[in-house]
């Protein structure tokens, strides 16, 4: 007997976004839960120059609700947007001069930004509409250049 291709997609997303959630010592660090309009959760840590977890995969058609714990001591950023996108919000960032002002630069399916004092949390709802690569980015000075990011890898 086949196992429809549909399941076996489905059981690799589901055990991606279960290996993403885990830490290097196999302890669960994020997670995910269905909340009552049927939205899968993400839930995303946020430490100085760090998100965690550092990759999410998705299903294009997905929508999901990426819920971000700001445990560091600085102020952080959440965006979500391909590469590009994030190049050109950190140079408007720049040129700003202060990144704690936020934006609503959200062309092109582009999310955020989240700005998240520390011991908040705060939520991005994001469509993945097609396959690709994306990122989360944290545009607070230096967060970016420092590694601040996290890859969305939409199937």
């Amino acid at each position: 007997m086949r196992t429809p291709r549909i399941a076996i997609l489905a059981t690799a997303t589901i055990a991606a976004l279960l290996l993403a959630a885990c830490g290097a010592d196999g302890s669960a660090t994020s997670g995910t839960a269905a909340r009552d309009d049927g939205t899968t959760t993400i839930d995303v840590v946020m430490t100085d120059m760090a998100f965690t977890p550092t990759a999410v995969q998705l299903s294009a058609g997905d929508t999901v609700r990426f819920r971000f714990r700001n445990d560091g001591q600085a102020i952080h950023e959440a965006v979500i947007g391909d590469v590009t996108f994030q190049e050109e919000h950190a140079a408007e960032m720049a040129a700003m001069g202060s990144a704690n002002a936020p934006m609503n630069h959200t062309a092109n399916g582009e999310v955020g930004p989240l700005v998240v004092q520390p011991g908040e949390t705060g939520e991005l709802i994001y469509t993945a509409t097609s396959a690709g690569s994306l990122l989360i980015g944290c545009h607070q000075p230096g967060h970016w250049e420092f590694g601040m990011k996290a890859t969305i890898e939409v199937v």
